[in-house]
């Protein structure tokens, strides 16, 4: 067998070992009877130590009671919908029932306090639960995704930057080209104002090439955002 072989068949038999690892993970977490001499091989296999395995198991819990708050989330903004179609009510009748709308409004207020807490713990449960997403694939997955997504920053940023240089110049050229020249009669148009209106022909088509590269790397970044939102997606399952 060839070193790099040998190599690539060492990361995969670690990539197996972290993935059987998280599994296991997952089955105590949800409290499923183990065999120890199979907890023993998966833990050798994976480099990690008992006390790994107890804190991994503790943030697999946690990761669960966050889920469980993430998901009231819909209902908390169903309810918002409902009351504030019950405030515009209110509202409309405001010159003709200040009494009333003041007695509706109150408890719902105090109801949207309540609700904006609740919103508050479920967005706090969902950054927690993009941060303490420990699965392999998914952790390769996001460090391939910002590295791209850096890369393609740095495109964008030297793209604008050309195109402003170029938009500058095309600006200085059509001046220099369109600017009044006395010519005398019977003499040709001066050279210089030919290279000017060369040179805005070829910064013209320079800034063209630009604007059409800079709409390929936009497009690009929208979709490394279609690929994050997968991506947090998938790491919001605990």
């Amino acid at each position: 067998m060839s070193e790099d072989n040998l190599l690539e068949l060492i990361e995969q038999l670690d990539l197996q070992a972290a993935r059987d690892y998280w599994a296991l993970v997952k089955e105590l977490a949800d409290s499923k009877p183990a065999d120890a001499e199979h907890v023993r091989r998966t833990l050798w296999a994976a480099r990690k130590s008992t006390d790994d395995l107890k804190a991994d198991i503790d943030v697999q819990r946690q990761r669960r009671q966050w889920r469980a708050l993430l998901d009231t989330l819909p209902d908390i903004e169903r309810r918002e919908q409902e009351i504030r179609a019950e405030l515009a009510k209110a509202d409309a009748a405001l010159e003709k029932a200040e009494k009333r709308h003041a007695e509706a409004v109150a408890p719902l207020l105090e109801e949207m306090r309540r609700l904006d807490s609740q919103r508050e713990e479920a967005r706090t449960a969902k950054r927690k639960l993009l941060q303490t997403c420990r699965a392999p694939d998914i952790v390769a997955a996001a460090a391939d995704l910002e590295q791209r997504r850096k890369a393609l920053e740095r495109q964008r940023t030297e793209a604008m930057d050309n195109l402003a240089a170029v938009e500058t110049d095309l600006g200085a050229a059509r001046w220099e080209a369109e600017k009044p020249r006395a010519i005398p009669l019977g003499h040709p148009e001066p050279r210089d104002r030919e290279r000017a209106q060369e040179m805005v022909k070829r910064l013209e088509a320079k800034k063209a090439e630009l604007e059409s590269e800079l709409a390929t790397l936009n497009e690009q970044a929208n979709e490394l955002d279609r690929e994050r939102d997968e991506l947090e997606r998938r790491m919001l399952n605990p």
